[in-house]
């Protein structure tokens, strides 16, 4: 099993890439911590990953955990690759805030 980095605080004004850049980051990092193994393809879909139902509900629960936002059970099925979940993961930071 692929352990896990410190995470950083995503949201943090002074991510020098922005917000978006550094979720996408975490969410790879999830992703490979989820199913043992890293992905080296360029923002594939989750299913193309490898992920299951219940692959993808332990993804959306380690996120919750690293993001503190209130994610819903679809958001991974709305949003099926890394970069439109990290787009959307800023706009619920928006809105939750």
């Amino acid at each position: 099993m692929i352990e896990e980095p410190p995470v950083p605080n995503v949201f943090d004004k002074s991510q020098p890439l922005g917000a978006e850049h550094a979720l996408i980051e975490v969410i790879y990092r999830a992703a490979a911590a989820v199913l043992g193994r890293q992905t080296t393809a360029a923002d594939p879909t989750f299913h193309d990953m490898g992920f299951d139902s219940m692959g993808l509900l332990e993804l959306c629960n380690k996120l919750t955990a690293h993001t503190g936002l209130t994610l819903p059970v679809t958001v991974l099925f709305d949003h099926p690759t890394p970069s439109a979940l990290a787009r959307e993961l800023v706009r619920l930071n928006t809105a939750q805030r």
